[in-house]
């Protein structure tokens, strides 16, 4: 064999290497959606426009809960695989959008059209 095409073992390829508990994923994804419930919550009382304030703790605890959710991917995607990370990410990236999209609407036209 080559030095140019030398073949390393990854621990993606190495069934023996134990995996990692998933304990951290199950934290954060559990933060998203305890976080994504209190935004529903917010809006789900009318008549009552929840305050930007509230609206502003909301998006950016759920942003904090976005971020761990796709560190915590980060960390363990060599292990489980990039296309499941990528998965990840992609829910955490819809979740910021989401929370961006209702906050803009609330500071635009003072409701939650």
């Amino acid at each position: 064999m080559s030095m140019i095409h030398q073949e390393v073992p990854c621990q993606a390829c190495d069934e023996s290497a134990p995996l990692p508990p998933l304990t951290d994923f199950q934290k954060a994804a559990a933060l998203v959606s305890e976080h994504s419930t209190k935004l529903a919550a917010l809006f789900a009382s009318p008549p009552a426009l929840p305050s930007a304030m509230n609206c502003t703790a909301a998006a950016c605890a759920m942003e904090q809960a976005a971020a761990n959710l796709t560190a915590t991917y980060l960390h363990i995607s060599p292990i489980y695989g990039l296309a499941l990370h990528k998965e990840v990410e992609r829910c955490a990236l819809a979740i910021l959008r989401g929370v961006e999209s209702i906050i803009t609407t609330i500071i635009s036209t003072g409701t939650i059209a």
